[in-house]
């Protein structure tokens, strides 16, 4: 990513008699393409959802919900399906629960039953 500049804003409210500013970074890609060329392994996200109990008194954070057990465990099933996680865990923790999305590739000797999609094709 190429940082172009930094910026101030202020804007004058003559009705509630305030001023604000307000301060930001321009940031752009670099002129490259981000088109799935089909090329390389196909990978799919595995997701786990779990539920806490209604009694928790404060929200687990992601160190205390991936744990090297709590890994190792993901690794076994996701061996159990003839997958491999190629990327760390992404968590979505909410109140109710947490969502655990795991990359994962077919293990050697495996393949996938459907075709894969192109990023392109999941978009539109």
């Amino acid at each position: 990513m190429q940082e172009t500049k930094d910026f101030e804003v202020g804007i004058k409210d003559d009705e509630l008699k305030a001023e604000h500013q307000w301060y930001g970074k321009q940031d752009q890609t670099e002129e490259q393409s981000i088109h799935d060329t089909g090329k390389g392994e196909p990978v799919v996200i595995r997701m786990f959802e779990f539920k806490f109990r209604p009694d928790i008194e404060t929200t687990p954070t992601k160190e205390q919900l991936l744990t090297p057990e709590y890994i190792k465990q993901i690794k076994t099933q996701l061996w159990g399906d003839g997958l491999r996680m190629v990327l760390e865990p992404r968590l979505d923790i909410t109140k109710e629960g947490c969502k655990v999305f795991v990359p994962c590739q077919a293990t050697t000797g495996n393949s996938f039953i459907d075709e894969p999609k192109l990023l392109q094709e999941w978009i539109h």
